[in-house]
């Protein structure tokens, strides 16, 4: 609080009291002092005593001080508005965020609930498009020659009697069951197919069943790759 060591010059009047009577002060009158800004700082107890000790600015310290408080409040000021400003923004930007996060879920909810029902229309339409194919004694295939694998409805196996196989084991099973003498034309069909030089065949021949007898089977296949 000293100012100048030397003159011994105060800043503040300082005062003390004990027992709230003031028994000490650093100048023999408060002039040129301002009270209200007095800092006055918890009382103690020594020995049983109430002490307390009080601090008055000076006038000429507070002038010298407050020569900068409009411009430190000014920027005070703008450095809080700056603060809020960010404040606001990213509350904005956190409540915008919520709500396309909540309309994203939503969308996508419905869009699992349309693939479920498509789902389950398709399904439908597959189970009676296998009862009506059943009902008719018609099979269908698909043979996808670069990865050996068929796939057909169940009654393409019913029309022979024979349990489903897996798919990549098709080809020569089925094979297998052509009556010798219709093999070499059903070999010769299938290679002209596979070569490109006819896109659709039409060809009869028969099949042996479980019981060993034969069946014959009008089969119809068309390329579409």
């Amino acid at each position: 609080m000293v100012e100048r060591v030397g003159d011994a010059k105060l800043h503040h009047l300082c005062v003390v009291f004990i027992d709230n009577v003031q028994v000490y002060a650093s100048a023999p009158d408060d002039t040129g002092t301002d009270q209200s800004q007095a800092v006055r700082p918890p009382p103690f107890t020594i020995q049983n005593r109430r002490m307390s000790i009080v601090l008055v600015p000076k006038l000429d310290y507070l002038a010298r001080n407050r020569g900068f408080l409009p411009e430190s409040t000014l920027f005070a000021g703008l450095g809080i508005t700056i603060l809020l400003g960010f404040s606001v923004h990213f509350a904005g930007s956190a409540r915008s965020s919520l709500r396309d996060s909540r309309d994203s879920n939503r969308r996508l909810y419905a869009e699992n609930e349309e693939r479920r029902a498509v789902e389950a229309r398709l399904k439908t339409s597959d189970e009676r498009l296998n009862l009506a194919l059943d009902s008719t004694a018609i099979g269908i295939f698909e043979w996808n020659v670069a990865s050996g694998e068929i796939h057909g409805n169940p009654g393409l196996w019913s029309l022979l009697s024979l349990a489903p196989a897996l798919p990549t084991t098709w080809p020569t099973l089925w094979e297998s069951h052509v009556h010798p003498d219709d093999l070499a034309a059903f070999r010769a069909t299938r290679a002209a197919q596979l070569a490109g030089t006819q896109s659709f065949t039409d060809a009869e021949y028969r099949m042996r069943a479980p019981d060993g007898g034969w069946r014959w089977l009008a089969v119809r296949a068309k390329s579409v790759a």
